[in-house]
């Protein structure tokens, strides 16, 4: 995959998530908790597939982090600022919707400072700190 493809998908994966807000904040004012819990649990699908897409976008190595298995156990080499330029609006936009589970707001987060700091990126270190007002 490249990191356009993947890039492509986040925007998709963005836009969903922030179609599934406004749908949520529908869906609690209207008391329909079956759709509720649906619309829920496939915000979480996608913010998941945002971050499992988060090594090709900002990892040289991403073959050997795929073979342990977990980006904790490998250190991670940096590489093309433009995978994470390709990454910062998603992130920030889904850590500040409040469909997104609080662990992966805190990850995504994490992930735009590692982004300001690793990849020379000042903006993503901005964006790591800002919270949204829900």
């Amino acid at each position: 995959m490249t990191v356009y493809v993947a890039a492509a998908w986040n925007v998709y994966r963005k836009t969903r998530l922030m179609l599934l807000d406004i749908m949520l904040r529908c869906l609690s004012r209207l008391q329909e908790k079956d759709a509720y819990g649906q619309k829920r649990a496939e915000a979480t699908t996608l913010a998941n597939d945002i971050m499992a897409s988060i090594p090709f976008h900002v990892a040289d190595n991403v073959e050997s982090i795929a073979d342990q298995g977990s980006v904790k156990a490998v250190k991670v080499d940096p590489g093309k600022a433009v995978g994470g330029l390709l990454l910062i609006h998603p992130l920030f936009v889904a850590a500040n919707l409040s469909i997104v589970p609080p662990h992966l707001q805190i990850q995504m987060r994490e992930c735009l400072a590692w982004i300001g700091e690793n990849l020379g990126i000042g903006q993503a270190t901005v964006f790591s700190k800002v919270r949204s007002k829900h």
